[in-house]
């Protein structure tokens, strides 16, 4: 009987971690941020050049070094969605991953000179999180050393910028003399969380049927001899590239925003949330199939450029060197 028994006790085991493995490849991997209010209300905002025009985004880094609270209140909402089978990127960890990565380029390259894309797009391409919680929270005092904190988290998808679902906001029921903001915000979250859950859910469920959206843009070189208006494999480059789309966006889905001889922009261009080796899939990796086809059939080998712009947005320069 033991050895009947023994076996049949590890074959329920690894049902059950395939089961939990399960379900969380179908949660979207979620990362706590806070709020663009939030760190402009205290102070922990920095500018970047956006090819000279002034930026202002949050400094996360000051944020997490001079705010006592944000560390334990990120870290509460993070490890409650985490409890619901949310996988979690961790806002710190990824901060120091970026950091070390930028202080190991300099190395290698004795340069200071960093890959010219936005603060917040680095960090979306560094964590590569489905939805961005961003949170702000405000300390009510009640009086006689009570208060309360009232909160809101708003989903965004990195990818577009937009809402994944609606967010939540409330504040806690009691007012409490509890010195610990987390523990007061897991209060109040927790009376909001399951609607929360349930409306990000059902925006990843239409992400995994539909697709992410991202933006292409295809632009011809001063330097070309030729531009959009001329053929591709015997086919009008915009007409070609459109067909192209239409033969790999996912369910043929996308938006023609503008065409002229030369220049042509899609938005909405929605591409799969995976590779077929299990790989997150973005615009860049998307981009890279368009050049390579572009290269392929048109004539073009090396005289197609692919430029990222974040994990939502890639631009190809047609007829350069």
């Amino acid at each position: 009987m033991k050895r009947l028994f023994k076996p049949l006790i590890i074959a329920a085991t690894v049902c059950v971690l395939s089961i939990g493995q399960l379900i969380a490849q179908q949660q979207p991997t979620i990362m706590v941020v806070p709020s663009d209010v939030w760190c402009n209300k205290n102070g922990f905002m920095t500018t970047y050049s956006d090819q000279g025009r002034m930026v202002k985004v949050p400094d996360y880094n000051k944020a997490l070094q001079e705010n006592d609270d944000l560390e334990f209140v990120i870290g509460k909402i993070g490890q409650m969605f985490a409890d619901r089978g949310f996988p979690l990127q961790n806002l710190k960890e990824t901060m120091d991953k970026i950091g070390r990565d930028n202080a190991n380029r300099a190395a290698l390259t004795g340069s200071k000179a960093q890959i010219k894309e936005s603060p917040i797009d680095l960090l979306n391409r560094t964590a590569k999180a489905d939805i961005i919680l961003k949170t702000d929270w405000t300390v009510i005092e009640k009086g006689g050393g009570r208060r309360t904190v009232r909160f809101t988290i708003t989903p965004i998808d990195p990818y577009t910028g937009s809402e994944a679902g609606g967010g939540a906001s409330g504040e806690s029921v009691n007012p409490s003399s509890e010195q610990s903001v987390s523990k007061l915000i897991e209060e109040a979250v927790l009376a909001n969380i399951t609607n929360l859950q349930t409306r990000m859910e059902d925006y990843f469920k239409d992400l995994r049927t539909n697709g992410r959206k991202v933006s292409i843009k295809i632009m011809v070189a001063q330097a070309a001899k030729f531009n959009l208006e001329d053929e591709c494999d015997g086919t009008e480059y915009t007409q070609w590239l459109d067909d192209w789309m239409a033969a790999n966006a996912v369910n043929g889905k996308y938006i023609q925003e503008d065409a002229t001889e030369n220049a042509v922009s899609y938005n909405s261009v929605r591409i799969p949330l995976k590779t077929e080796a299990g790989r997150d899939f973005n615009a860049q990796m998307f981009g890279q199939k368009l050049q390579k086809d572009l290269q392929a059939k048109c004539g073009l080998k090396g005289k197609v450029k692919l430029i990222r712009k974040g994990v939502a947005e890639s631009w190809l320069v047609l007829g350069g060197k």
